[in-house]
């Protein structure tokens, strides 16, 4: 979602993502990629204040562990 709000000195120019995980194929990932550089490319100029926010749904590491458990510091 796009939107963008008019305002002095500036507009702005809020995008949230939602993006697949990685354990999506990798064209579909490149294709949000492409279609979010394009927004920025055919919707905000240098003078915007532009806010790029969502849920970016990584997954780090190396791969699944069986019976895992996390530990919070």
């Amino acid at each position: 979602m796009l939107v963008k709000l008019r305002g002095k000195p500036t507009d702005v120019v809020i995008l949230q993502i939602y993006m697949p995980t990685s354990e999506a194929e990798e064209e579909l990932a490149n294709a949000m990629y492409e279609k979010v550089e394009e927004l920025l490319d055919t919707e905000t100029t240098g003078k915007d204040y532009t806010v790029i926010m969502g849920d970016w749904n990584a997954v780090v590491g190396e791969g699944k562990e069986e019976n895992a458990s996390v530990m919070m510091v």
